[in-house]
């Protein structure tokens, strides 16, 4: 989880143009714990999600989606909704 943290504050970083060394910049996120803003963050995941929900809809994994005490939401089509972290734990894109 560290490096994967590292890797979005490193990408947020270079999206505002502010690393002149990419690795030493990942290093000092990894040592430091180095984590992107939480708007910057909100919208990667929202794309991880769009990305996903695409390819599972149109395999009719399910229905809809929506978002409940800032959890994201999907409604299988069995009809019970699963929170969206354990459906792609369950169907990963890549095996989507």
């Amino acid at each position: 989880m560290i490096i994967e943290t590292a890797l979005e504050a490193l990408r947020e970083a270079a999206q505002k143009g502010h690393v002149q060394n990419p690795a030493e910049f990942f290093n000092k996120a990894v040592r430091h714990a180095w984590k992107p803003n939480e708007l910057f963050q909100e919208k990667t995941e929202m794309n991880s999600f769009n990305d996903w929900w695409k390819v599972a809809y149109s395999q009719g994994l399910l229905g809809t989606a929506t978002q409940v005490d800032d959890v994201q939401q999907v409604l299988t089509t069995e009809g019970r909704w699963v929170p969206f972290s354990e459906m792609v734990d369950s169907h990963p894109l890549q095996s989507l």
